[in-house]
């Protein structure tokens, strides 16, 4: 599975915004979960790709039309390697998007180019301006949001409304000696939070309280929305099953909203629209090791958990679903429960 400072690094190699397609692309694909052969930028199939002997193939996606979200089919572009995916990219850019290709060194203005272009949703600039300034101290040792939207200004390239996004959010300069990760030391970095606490809101707190030693709420935000609503319980045996293994847990899917849960193809019952569930990935772990024991941590009454299941050879799904569900009395009478998205 990629990550997004394998794409940071890998777009610097091209004439791009790095910081702007790492966030695009992490925002396309849902943290690099869902794509395929190597299209993380959701880029469609034409004809003339086609005619040059490229390689396409159908799949789902949510698509505005005026009046709310739709799922379609449309054609994908296959590529052979992520560096294939960039000089498609690369050339898209240079050729189609000429205010990100005259400003690749301003990212305000490279997603004001992208708005309206790349994607029908009206919410599009708003979406990868949120999580640019929750992404972005994870990417680069240095940055001022405020001078480089100053600038973005200067040359003319934000419409009103997009300046006013911009400056819903905090826009301080940083490094600001951030939390840290009380295991591994790394650096949580900052949490987009808008001045005005009208989003990304967080049952209880903002996005920055540290949920327990070793979870912060920025962890389980929904991609889409940058809501985090988090059910105690979970963090809770979260935590107790990331001391007892030894190793960092990352939360790959958190909180959903009914929009992005219907992006991600997740059940519509799905306990990740009530905060209860999260995928995640253990680091160095197995995920069959990782099933195996929470299934003894749960017999031995360690820790709680409604439902588990297998993702990837790498990510499992863990809930605190209520214990009077039928799928809580089966999992534990079975064994090997598996959904499609819990």
């Amino acid at each position: 599975m990629l990550t997004i400072q394998e794409v940071y690094t890998a777009a610097q190699k091209h004439p791009v915004n790095p910081l702007a397609v790492a966030v695009q692309t992490y925002h396309e694909t849902g943290n690099y979960q869902h794509y395929r052969d190597w299209n993380i930028g959701g880029i469609k199939c034409t004809g003339s790709w086609v005619r040059k002997g490229r390689k396409c193939w159908n799949g789902k996606t949510e698509e505005y039309y005026g009046e709310g979200y739709a799922s379609v089919s449309a054609g994908f572009r296959s590529y052979d390697s992520l560096e294939d995916f960039f000089a498609d990219y690369a050339d898209l850019i240079a050729r189609l998007y000429p205010k990100c290709r005259d400003n690749l060194d301003n990212v305000f203005a490279y997603f004001a180019g992208l708005h309206g272009k790349w994607a029908t949703d009206p919410a599009y600039f708003k979406s990868l301006v949120r999580l640019l300034l929750q992404l972005a101290p994870d990417l680069v040792e240095f940055w001022d949001p405020g001078a480089e939207l100053e600038e973005a200004l200067k040359r003319g390239t934000l419409e009103k409304w997009q300046e006013d996004e911009v400056r819903k959010y905090d826009l301080t300069p940083f490094p600001r000696g951030g939390e840290k990760d009380v295991a591994s030391g790394d650096s949580v970095g900052r949490v987009a939070v808008p001045a005005d606490g009208s989003s990304n809101l967080y049952v209880g707190d903002d996005l920055q309280k540290r949920l327990s030693e070793n979870f912060i709420a920025r962890e389980f935000v929904c991609p889409d929305c940058g809501r985090a609503i988090v059910d105690p319980k979970l963090v809770e045996n979260l935590q107790i099953l990331r001391n007892e293994l030894k190793s960092r847990i990352i939360v790959t899917s958190g909180y959903r909203c009914k929009v992005y849960n219907e992006i991600v193809e997740g059940v519509e019952d799905s306990q990740h629209l009530l905060g209860k569930a999260a995928d995640i990935v253990v680091e160095g772990w197995p995920s069959d090791w990782v099933l195996m024991i929470i299934r003894l941590m749960v017999r031995h009454g360690i820790i709680y958990c409604g439902y588990a299941y297998k993702i990837s050879d790498t990510a499992v799904h863990f809930d605190v679903r209520e214990p009077e569900s039928i799928v809580v009395t089966k999992w534990r009478g079975i064994g090997n429960g598996k959904a499609k998205s819990g």
